[in-house]
């Protein structure tokens, strides 16, 4: 194999650590919603669900009450927004 190939398919390196600060990660809606539904209907504690996922208790915290807040939008009937005129349920 070639150097150029050989270049090529090195792995790439990871983004530096500035003064110790760590990339921040992300989580699927998926993800947050099972951590929120285990704190809010398992009735899991707090800290020990943060620990279980590593996470810090304040982000549950946050994820938990982004989802009560839009609660409305996710329960509201979206057949009140549709166009008069259009096909419906016949």
């Amino acid at each position: 194999m070639s150097e150029e190939k050989k270049h090529c398919l090195k792995k790439r390196k990871e983004p530096e650590e500035v003064a110790g600060a760590k990339k921040r990660r992300t989580y699927s809606g998926t993800f947050k919603a099972g951590v929120v539904r285990e704190y809010l209907k398992d009735k899991k504690g707090l800290v020990s669900l943060a620990e279980q996922y590593g996470l810090h208790p304040n982000q549950i915290k946050n994820w938990s009450s982004i989802l009560l807040r839009r609660a409305g939008e996710v329960l509201d009937d979206k057949r009140k927004n549709r166009k008069k005129g259009g096909r419906g349920r016949q």
